[in-house]
């Protein structure tokens, strides 16, 4: 009888180690984890950046078009009008 509570101290023993070991490589993945969270989440927000300067790009670029537009071919908003009533008819 006395062997098998050695033996059962003893496994005791391995498993409480073991679960030490687990939650020190725990700690360690949390860690490195967070981590790489924070990176992802500046990258977003480097990316959130530059799609809004895109925007502003194309934005831009869009009125210079229209503006070009207007002075090369004049308003052409009449024009489509004209276009659409010949359409329908």
């Amino acid at each position: 009888m006395e062997v098998f509570g050695i033996a059962i101290t003893f496994l005791s023993f391995v498993i409480a180690y073991q679960a030490w070991q687990n939650g020190r490589f725990m700690k360690g993945e949390m860690k490195s984890t967070k981590s790489l969270l924070g990176g992802m989440k500046e990258l977003l927000a480097k990316m959130d950046e530059r799609s809004a300067k895109m925007d502003e790009t194309s934005e831009q670029r869009h009125r210079e078009i229209v503006e070009l537009l207007k002075r090369g071919f004049g308003d052409l908003s009449r024009d489509v009008a004209g276009i659409k009533v010949a359409v329908s008819k």
